[in-house]
């Protein structure tokens, strides 16, 4: 059974239309039929806003959560998924505006109210 089809048996499971979901979560009918029709599983920070939102485990709608890499999970877990979302963003833009956002960490690194503090 795939992702889709898990996230629709519980979905029905919770009695919430894909409207009802959709509000839940965020996003419109057409996102959650979309989620429930595709073949592989989405990311790791999606998987888990759904699983949040249909109150149920994550192994619930994966079938081995193994198959999500250890940085997508921290990713999502410790910095609530800020990583991917820059990552998405990178892969819209030109080479040359990713060497502009390399450089604009880089000088935002030497910024102490922007640094990390040790714990």
């Amino acid at each position: 059974m795939t992702f889709g089809e898990k996230m629709k048996k519980v979905r029905k499971e919770k009695g919430l239309s894909q409207q009802e979901l959709g509000k839940i979560l965020g996003v419109k009918q057409q996102t959650v039929a979309q989620y429930e029709k595709i073949p592989y599983t989405p990311k790791y920070d999606t998987v888990r806003k759904i699983a949040m939102a249909l109150d149920c485990p994550i192994n619930e709608l994966v079938e081995d959560e193994t198959i999500f890499q250890f940085n997508d999970v921290a990713d999502s877990l410790i910095y609530g998924g800020v990583i991917s979302r820059v990552s998405d963003n990178m892969a819209k833009l030109t080479i040359e505006a990713m060497n502009k956002v390399e450089e604009y960490t880089k000088d935002l690194t030497k910024i102490p109210e922007y640094q990390k503090k040790d714990e």
